[in-house]
């Protein structure tokens, strides 16, 4: 086996962990090697690497492979085509559209190659409809008869090609008179009839794939049969990886509109519960999707995830119960970062059961420390806690703060008690022990961009903390812990938690470049919270 074989096989295993750093490392492996070796990369070792990041949704590193074994000469189809994939994935359809438009123009490659090519732009030009929806309906309409007719040059040629047959069901279903004609919305239900028997046909020839589970749910919503679509996503929830499940959650979304129905929602609440357990999977909600994803009835996950479904609704209801304390802080109408809502006697019996905030000292601090905001221009608002919908607070005072380069941390008062509506985040006692061969996970909610709450769930390992400065209880010094879990400016004050969504830290910076922990040498990329132990010990007080 060559070298470079073995490399890729490295990146095929490392793209199924939740380790950047280990999928970093493997993608400059094989790109060092291509540069040592003679010959271009053969394109079935190049296929075997995008085929892997694909299906583990690591985007970012598809799109930089693709552009890697392109630059070393591998002028294939399939390899521009996942470099396409990687650029839609990333919001780049423009520049996804020009490259698949220049593909399919000189023709080179199988037809099967070509047709998912054709697929890949009627995937662009739908993104570009669902986006310009309702603020530019002419462009949403050219992009729409684009889609269309790119997913029916296949379809009608050969009816066997389920997948690009059945979005044009759906472009139909979803028109509602924006530009297709009343024939072809006829055509796509008669159509999505014929998908059906196909797919069972192939499932009694023992030839059907896990793709065909969702195209026929797919053409079972477009005929109304809703209650079999759900057996259907069902299996296909158990079988899909990260990309295929991530791309169907997707279609039902934007397409299929399914949140509009009580249906709808408790079939796509436990297919995105299933994505979480996906390596490379995650989502991010906004506050109505939270509040229809916490309705969910417990039998609606055993009915789509079946035996996993209890322990996988429990994991997000208490999540979703967690979130309802996690607060979005805002400057002149602008998000500038996230709080969350902590009983006083918990950091200090002096304080009482009075309800504040915590947040970082860079985000509000009194006198303003840096760029923070002065507590007296701030509102704090509670997005997904039905109990205080619409309601916003102002800040009386900052308690007690620790500046940026010791705990960043700040108490604020509201001028509202909260007790009795909302409850305060439960603290871990202990931080996660580290085990090599058993990685532990963290969580963030958080207002990433001062916007809709966010779930982070993805990258989402916990690389290191100052284990030195645990054993002492009477060492207040700020211990630190670094992990993977993706955030993004505005996600400053957000809570960090372990698993029980007990809440273990309090996040407040991240580099690409973070000097690592306990004496080691270096850096990495990763995000820092503060434990929340530490602040505990610093004894927070009236000032």
């Amino acid at each position: 086996m060559s070298k470079l074989k073995k490399l890729v096989g490295k990146l095929k295993d490392a793209a199924a962990q939740d380790d950047a750093d280990i999928l970093e490392g493997a993608c400059q492996d094989v790109e060092g090697q291509m540069r040592r070796e003679p010959e271009t990369i053969a394109a079935t070792l190049a296929h075997e690497a995008l085929d892997a990041l694909r299906s583990s949704r690591r985007f970012d590193q598809l799109g930089r492979m693709a552009d890697a074994f392109m630059i070393d000469g591998c002028d294939d189809t399939k390899v521009n085509r996942q470099y396409a994939q990687a650029l839609i994935e990333n919001g780049q359809t423009l520049p996804a559209i020009r490259v698949l438009e220049d593909l399919l123009s000189t023709k080179e490659g199988s037809k099967a190659e070509l047709d998912d090519a054709r697929g890949i732009l009627g995937r662009a030009w739908k993104e570009r409809a669902v986006a310009a929806r309702g603020t530019r309906d002419k462009v949403a309409a050219t992009a729409l008869r684009k889609a269309y007719q790119s997913y029916m040059d296949v379809y009608a040629d050969d009816p066997d090609a389920l997948y690009q047959g059945i979005n044009t069901v759906a472009l139909a279903c979803w028109d509602r008179g924006l530009t297709l004609q009343t024939k072809e919305r006829k055509f796509a239900l008669k159509s999505a009839a014929d998908i059906l028997d196909r797919v069972k046909k192939k499932q009694t020839e023992g030839k059907s794939d896990t793709w065909d589970l969702a195209i026929a749910g797919e053409a079972l919503i477009a005929l109304g049969r809703d209650e079999e679509a759900t057996d259907w996503f069902g299996k296909y929830a158990h079988k899909a990886d990260a990309f295929s499940l991530g791309g169907t959650v997707r279609q039902l979304t934007d397409l299929w509109k399914l949140d509009d129905t009580d249906g709808g929602r408790e079939l796509l609440a436990p297919m995105r519960a299933q994505l979480l357990e996906k390596p490379g999977g995650e989502f991010s909600l906004n506050s109505e999707e939270l509040y229809k994803m916490a309705s969910v009835p417990e039998a609606s996950y055993e009915k789509v995830l079946g035996d996993t479904g209890p322990m996988t609704y429990t994991f997000m209801q208490n999540g979703f119960r967690t979130a309802q304390s996690v607060a979005l802080i805002r400057q002149n109408g602008r998000g500038v970062g996230t709080g969350f809502l902590v009983r006083g006697s918990d950091l200090n019996p002096d304080l009482g059961d009075e309800l504040f905030v915590l947040t970082n000292a860079h985000v509000v601090s009194e006198p303003p420390i840096g760029n923070a905001a002065n507590y007296s221009e701030v509102l704090v608002s509670f997005e997904v806690a039905e109990a205080v919908k619409g309601e916003t607070y102002s800040v009386t005072e900052v308690v007690w703060q620790s500046p940026p380069n010791q705990h960043d941390a700040a108490l604020l008062r509201l001028d509202t008690d909260l007790r009795g509506k909302l409850r305060p985040l439960k603290f871990s006692p202990n931080l996660p022990i580290l085990k090599p061969d058993r990685p532990q996970r963290v969580y963030i909610i958080g207002h990433p961009g001062g916007g809709e709450i966010s779930f982070s769930f993805q990258d989402n390992k916990l690389l290191d903390y100052e284990s030195g400065l645990m054993e002492n209880e009477e060492d207040s010094s700020p211990l630190r812990i670094h992990y993977h879990t993706p955030t993004e400016p505005g996600s400053s004050g957000s809570p960090v938690f372990n698993g029980n969504w007990l809440a273990i830290a309090l996040h407040h910076a991240g580099s690409k470049k973070m000097n690592r922990l306990n004496g080691h040498p270096g850096t990495y990329p990763a995000n820092e919270g503060i434990w929340i132990q530490s602040i505990r010990r610093a004894k927070p007080h009236r000032t």
